[in-house]
């Protein structure tokens, strides 16, 4: 017996200096990895896109967004909104010292089971500190540094000092930035006029600014904004009676075409090209002070947004559903953009490059089939299956035909083998000339299949 706890307590200091020196390494590689990062409460003060970042026109010219200076202090910001904030995304703010234990280790369990980095538990402080401070690479490094950061920041600050430079700060998407500018743009309100319904869903889009936005996916909005309801009445903060009402509040959101001015859809998108090529997160690139030198034409702008605002494009599916749209007007010249508009729900902004499809359509054969006089609208066309020249053999959707038909009902319906029999009879030389005075460069080797795009 002597001999067996002589063993065991062998085991144990044995065991015991393991833990210690294995600790020590930690505590080593943590401040090794770390030793770089500090606070720096020049970058906490919230930016604005005015003052430091500017775009420039196709003359040169810097162009304004609509976006103005909105500071709000925190004693300004209404309790119903900071609590909407706290549910969603800290509930444990007011408790803990800038890192939530409790939240690391579900989200340690989560990321082991998904053998990824899915889910990072940050806190409110460690959120501010990554976009003030870090980049988005999703590392081990980068969450020690966020650590480190977030146990500073709560240290030197009070957590109200805190809250006000988060909410201040945020990206709503869009270009918005803070909760006053969301306020007035999603619901042309000021912060104190807002009711629960609308702090809930100001408070849902953070998670994914164009998913849960008001203004380009209401009904995801609605969605989410039901969820932080729910995690308010859960933390106490709202009754059974006041979460349901709110949950059935209707959400007025303000005329998109009337709120925002006529540039913000081509800034945005000019500052989510120029973040990428940067290899910068936007907001990185709003505090770094760039010149954007774009081929904006503020003219060309304005024609655009009113051709698809006039309603002609409002068609709605069976869900009764209208199409998100992208719109752009290039100059095929220099290949510069010239007009970029966004109506609807576009998760890439800069989702524009590429085949131009059915598209090209009206442009390479309709058109100069039209100028040839070979077609009119109104000409006879048979929608069947076909070979063309050289064995091509085009199909249309699902293998969908009309039989006799109109090229205007063709056009509609955007059938393949009406388009490139159009093209065989124009002959693809033609086509190709109209697609230089267009500037649209083609080559020896296009053939029908260019009437496909």
């Amino acid at each position: 017996m002597k001999k067996q706890r002589g063993i065991l307590k062998k085991i144990f200091i044995a065991a015991f200096l393991s833990a210690v020196i294995l600790a020590a390494s930690g505590v080593a590689a943590f401040f090794f990895v770390t030793r770089g990062a500090t606070l720096d409460p020049s970058r906490l003060s919230p930016y604005d896109i005015n003052h430091n970042i500017v775009l420039y026109d196709q003359n040169d010219t810097a162009v304004k967004t609509r976006h103005d200076s909105s500071y709000v202090r925190f004693e300004d910001i209404p309790d119903v909104l900071v609590r909407a904030f706290i549910a969603v995304e800290d509930k444990r703010f007011f408790r803990h010292n800038g890192i939530d234990p409790l939240r690391i280790l579900g989200a340690l369990k989560n990321d082991i089971a998904s053998h990824s980095l899915k889910e990072g538990a940050s806190t409110i402080d460690q959120q501010l500190v990554k976009n003030s401070h870090l980049n988005a690479e999703k590392s081990i490094a980068r969450k020690l540094k966020e650590v480190k950061l977030a146990l500073s920041l709560d240290r030197k600050y009070k957590k109200e000092e805190i809250l006000e430079i988060y909410l201040n700060s945020l990206y709503f998407g869009n270009g918005i930035y803070g909760v006053k500018s969301a306020a007035r743009i999603f619901f042309d309100k000021e912060l104190s006029a807002l009711s629960p319904s609308e702090c809930a869903a100001i408070a849902g889009v953070v998670k994914n600014p164009s998913g849960y936005s008001p203004l380009k996916n209401p009904k995801s909005s609605l969605s989410r904004r039901n969820l932080v309801l729910s995690l308010m009445r859960a933390e106490g903060y709202l009754s059974d009676e006041q979460t349901a009402a709110a949950q059935s509040e209707i959400l007025r959101v303000t005329d998109k075409k009337q709120e925002e001015t006529v540039f913000s859809s081509y800034a945005e998108a000019a500052l989510d090209e120029a973040a990428g090529i940067l290899h910068l997160s936007v907001k990185e690139l709003l505090t770094s002070g760039c010149k954007i030198y774009t081929y904006y034409d503020e003219e060309k702008q304005r024609l655009l947004i009113d051709s698809v605002s006039d309603g002609s494009f409002n068609l709605k599916n069976e869900n009764g559903k209208a199409p998100d749209a992208m719109s752009i007007l290039a100059d095929n010249h220099d290949g510069g953009i010239n007009a970029f508009y966004v109506n609807g729900y576009i998760d890439n902004l800069n989702d524009f490059r590429r085949q131009p499809g059915s598209v090209i359509k009206p442009i390479l054969v309709y058109a100069p089939a039209f100028r040839a006089r070979l077609y009119s609208p109104a000409s006879p066309v048979n929608d069947v299956k076909k070979s063309f020249g050289g064995g091509y053999s085009p199909s249309n959707f699902k293998d969908r035909y009309e039989g006799w038909t109109t090229v205007k009902s063709a056009v509609k319906n955007s059938s393949n083998v009406v388009a490139v029999e159009v093209l065989e009879r124009l002959g693809v030389l033609k086509a190709k000339e109209f697609a230089d005075e267009l500037k649209l460069a083609l080559t020896e080797e296009d053939k029908l299949n260019i009437a496909l795009g």
